[in-house]
């Protein structure tokens, strides 16, 4: 199970402030697909895939503090994350990534 802090960023942009929302940003990049086939073209999702980002933005939807995902899950996270192009080049993004990137593993266990 992997475990990421829901950070919130103060970067700037140009001359504007705006808060980098790492919530907002795992799902602007689970709903969207930013894949490109060798021709630069977009490629869809298959309706598996869709339903696999489903299940996870509706696990993160909710959660205001920190996320707990089966690795499973943490690894469509992890890949769609990754795969977003950016269209500027800031620490705050780098940061963002590597937090996805490098998960803190954790252990669940149950109480009996």
């Amino acid at each position: 199970m992997k475990k990421i802090e829901l950070k919130k960023i103060k970067m700037m942009v140009e001359t504007k402030e705006i808060t980098l929302d790492y919530k907002e940003q795992m799902l602007m990049s689970l709903r969207q697909n930013h894949k490109v086939n060798r021709m630069g073209q977009p490629e869809g999702l298959t309706f598996e895939d869709t339903e696999k980002r489903l299940k996870v933005i509706n696990l993160i939807e909710p959660l205001t503090s920190e996320i707990l995902l089966e690795d499973s899950d943490y690894n469509i996270l992890k890949e769609a994350v990754l795969d977003v192009k950016y269209s500027i080049v800031a620490e705050e993004l780098v940061q963002f990534c590597q937090d996805i990137k490098n998960a803190e593993d954790i252990t669940v266990t149950e109480k009996n």
